[in-house]
């Protein structure tokens, strides 16, 4: 897992929650 900010899943996760 690439060490990301927690804002940057923050964002990823609610763009994955918003597609499906």
């Amino acid at each position: 897992i690439h060490k990301l900010p927690l804002f940057a899943w923050a964002i990823l996760v609610t763009a994955v929650l918003l597609l499906l």
